[in-house]
């Protein structure tokens, strides 16, 4: 039985702003099948109604948007285990990527990224990171930038197996 406050529900903060609800537009550096068909994220999108590779594309930056909001909030802790080993291999394509994306903004935080923003890159290695290291998500606010060193760690990990470590990983400062 799901009851409504269970549902883990992403929305968008308001702020008179187009937000992700616009046109998504082909990717340079990626496949543009890909990006294609990204979902729209709307103030009840019940997270647990997403595939994590879906929530992924959903954040990055369109293009076309003039002055558009620069985060996604999340109301609710995202499950552990919900990117899967197959996520992480169409994760791994975009940890390069330094292609603008929307920051993730817990509710409990006090901060709002209104200066900054992500990459697709970042997002693509902090979402790696809740499968290797079982983490929920997010951690208060999140406006990860793609990162030569979390690159190279992370490619380490994923050419040896890249299976699931038990250890606690400290998201890096922003």
């Amino acid at each position: 039985m799901k009851v409504a406050l269970a549902h883990t529900i992403l929305f968008l903060a308001s702020c008179g702003c187009s937000g992700p609800d616009v046109v998504r537009t082909a990717s340079d550096d990626n496949d543009a099948s890909f990006w294609s068909n990204a979902p729209v994220l709307a103030e009840d999108t019940p997270i647990d109604s997403l595939a994590a590779i879906d929530f992924f594309r959903a954040l990055k930056h369109p293009t076309s948007a003039s002055k558009p909001l620069d985060f996604v909030t999340v109301r609710e802790k995202i499950p552990k285990g919900w990117v899967t080993r197959s996520d992480v291999a169409q994760l791994m394509e975009h940890i390069r990527s330094n292609e603008r994306a929307y920051c993730v903004v817990s509710v409990l935080s006090s901060y709002l990224p209104v200066d900054d923003s992500s990459t697709v890159g970042g997002q693509a290695m902090d979402l790696i990171d809740l499968y290797r290291f079982n983490l929920e998500y997010p951690p208060l606010w999140s406006c990860a930038k793609t990162d030569t060193d979390r690159i190279a760690s992370i490619t380490k990990w994923w050419s040896e197996g890249g299976l699931p470590e038990d250890q606690e990983l400290n998201y890096p400062k922003k």
